[in-house]
């Protein structure tokens, strides 16, 4: 029995732009195919779509971005995302109560509903190799279950990138996982040829081609605003059609009134996102009124505000004003209310707001197309699919 045309596209680790390597594998293969499917066989993080008969269900979120993005309007959603673990499920099927042919089921059913509409598949995994064994269903074991192959993709590197994909490539050796190729993510521009040449040799020890390298870009890793209220679980007070707006930098308020009024003239300052306690009035002011005389002169600003240290309502939102707001906090929030300015308030302390936000990874999501519309330029020129289809 011949091998679907298929690929399953697992990740060395987290965080690795794996998601994007898909968007770029997608791009390229609808260029070669009329109907290409995805699947997410395995998920964790999931959305509420409208299923084929108008009824809401939930799906993992990166196969709403799929089928949106892409237009895979000859696969359902219910086909895409056969398996959710939410939270309390792994106890749940350690318990006994969930049954592991049953998940099995699942995966195959939808896996050949998908693969029997499509000319090719493309199966995204959930982290490294072995994500998902707690329930025996980790991305290896998928992948032999089903017949694919596998391509990993792991981050620029030598040494390190090779002792990661080692470990996960022994998984795959492990179910008798066939590993098609190898794509090696964010690569430094000025290291782009050498990385690409010892890690091509590391490769031909096992056979293995290196069937993508990516350089390093930035704008792929940077939030926009969306992102910042799902990380603090908080919606925009102001400037709300400015959601998907992207930023340069994230830069803390917490200088002098004189010295911040400096920094706003200068240009590179202008697609910054500021971070400060809501008490410093003075600053938001100054950052209201300089964004007004932008406007006012057709000068082009495109930052955004961060206001630390707001309680916040159940939904939230910033509490209304009450009798101990004093008239400076209501001064600054009709002005903020009145500007342009993309404005989160967050019950967070600004130490801790800075730490969250240093350490967050931002995702290719449905909402945010032109970021998915960057990654796929990106991604697609820097894959080698003679090599995938071989």
């Amino acid at each position: 029995m011949s091998k679907p045309r298929a690929l399953f596209v697992a990740a060395t680790k987290q965080h690795i732009g794996k998601t994007s390597s898909c968007v770029g594998l997608m791009g390229g293969l609808q260029e070669r195919f009329s109907k290409v499917g995805y699947i997410k066989p395995v998920g964790q993080q999931h959305v509420p779509v409208e299923g084929k008969d108008g009824a809401t269900i939930r799906v993992d979120k990166d196969v709403r971005l799929f089928k949106e993005f892409f237009g895979l309007n000859h696969i359902d959603y219910s086909d895409m995302s056969p398996l959710l673990v939410p939270s309390g499920y792994t106890k749940q099927f350690l318990d006994g109560h969930v049954c592991t042919d049953a998940q099995i089921n699942d995966i195959h059913k939808c896996f050949q509903q998908v693969v029997s509409q499509s000319d090719f598949t493309i199966l995204e995994g959930t982290g490294h190799c072995g994500v998902g064994s707690i329930i025996e269903m980790d991305n290896a074991r998928v992948a032999s279950l089903l017949g694919v192959d596998m391509v990993l993709v792991c981050n620029a590197g030598i040494g390190s990138s090779f002792d990661e994909l080692e470990l996960n490539r022994l998984l795959c050796q492990k179910y008798g996982v066939n590993l098609k190729g190898v794509i090696l993510n964010r690569v430094q521009e000025d290291k782009y040829t050498e990385t690409k040449k010892y890690f091509e040799k590391a490769l031909s020890r096992w056979g293995v081609p290196l069937v993508g390298c990516i350089p390093y870009n930035a704008y792929l890793q940077v939030p926009c605003m969306m992102d910042y209220e799902n990380l603090f679980k908080a919606h925009l007070s102001a400037g709300g059609e400015m959601r998907m707006r992207h930023f340069d930098k994230q830069i803390l308020m917490a200088t002098s009134l004189s010295r911040f009024m400096n920094l706003l003239q200068l240009p590179e300052y202008s697609n910054t996102l500021w971070v400060t306690h809501s008490s410093r009035h003075e600053l938001v002011l100054a950052l209201v009124e300089h964004v007004r005389k932008c406007e006012a002169e057709g000068t082009k600003w495109r930052g955004g505000l961060i206001l630390a240290g707001t309680e916040l309502d159940e939904d939230g939102r910033p509490r209304a004003a009450c009798e101990q707001e004093n008239a400076d906090d209501a001064l600054v929030r009709e002005a903020l209310s009145n500007s342009s300015i993309p404005v989160l308030y967050i019950k967070h302390g600004v130490t801790h707001a800075l730490a969250k936000i240093n350490k967050y990874t931002a995702k290719l999501n449905a909402d945010d197309q032109k970021r998915t519309r960057a990654a796929l330029e990106h991604v697609q020129p820097c894959l080698d699919f003679d090599r995938l289809l071989a």
